[in-house]
């Protein structure tokens, strides 16, 4: 009796140890699961948005909401693509948050959708001009461009001729797809002597960096010098033709949607 009673005890204490060790190594000697990399945090945001997947969205404010500025970011532009009034609102919210950890990137989407409004928000250009200021400041190439129109025209600040052209002058020196758009302001901004004096010299240069750039409204407007011989430049038919037709050919396909 004495024996059986040894006898379990000694399986209990195995089987005690046993489910010790397997508690262990599923808990402690398990690998932690690995930490998002922002690869895959761009993708999920594909998925999450254009891909409309509900499972990828729910993963993004679960990184977002552990404070991961990648994922606040790119739940905000997610929620932008699907484009939904309450989604819209939700994006705004996560884009402030990714702005207030120094996302640049973040700061200039969150200054642009204010200042163009979205379904569910409203055009807002006073709130959108420090937020573009300060990605401005920060060397963002976009948001430069941004705050030349907004001072050009006066949205959410004063008119400040001076200024845009500076914000323009420095867009346009940026590796940015928005240099060739800085650069045809620029080009307006030095052919009517708006913040700098008019030079028609400097605004033709300027025109036709921004035109080789493949800018629409640059091309436009050397087809229509040509023609009527603006611009320093000589009439000439043959050129007229010529910018006309590289116009058609960059319309069909479209580079950037400013």
């Amino acid at each position: 009796m004495r024996r059986r009673l040894m006898h379990k005890a000694t399986l209990g204490i195995s089987l005690a140890v046993c489910l010790t060790g397997l508690v262990g190594w599923m808990t402690v000697g398990k690998p932690a699961a690995a930490p998002r990399t922002p690869a895959e945090i761009i993708q999920m945001g594909v998925e999450a948005g254009a891909g409309r997947d509900a499972d990828k969205l729910d993963a993004l404010r679960a990184l977002a909401g552990n404070g991961n500025t990648l994922a606040q970011r790119t739940l905000g532009q997610a929620l932008l693509v699907r484009n939904e009034p309450h989604g819209n609102r939700e994006a705004i919210d996560w884009l402030q948050r990714a702005a207030l950890g120094k996302d640049v990137e973040a700061a200039t989407l969150l200054g642009r959708t204010l200042m163009q409004g979205v379904p569910g928000v409203a055009r807002d250009d006073k709130r959108a001009f420090p937020v573009m200021l300060s990605a401005g400041r920060a060397g963002h190439g976009a948001a430069a461009y941004y705050l030349g129109v907004m001072l050009k025209n006066g949205y959410g600040t004063q008119v400040d001729a001076l200024a845009a052209v500076r914000w323009f002058d420095f867009a346009a020196k940026q590796h940015s797809p928005y240099a060739p758009a800085a650069m045809f302001m620029l080009a307006n901004a030095h052919r009517y002597g708006e913040g700098v004096k008019a030079n028609e010299g400097n605004a033709r240069i300027l025109y036709l960096m921004s035109a080789r750039m493949g800018y629409p409204a640059a091309i436009q407007t050397l087809a229509m010098a040509y023609q009527n011989g603006e611009l320093g430049l000589e009439r000439s038919e043959a050129a007229y033709q010529r910018e006309l037709a590289e116009m058609n050919h960059v319309l069909k396909h479209p580079q950037l949607a400013l």
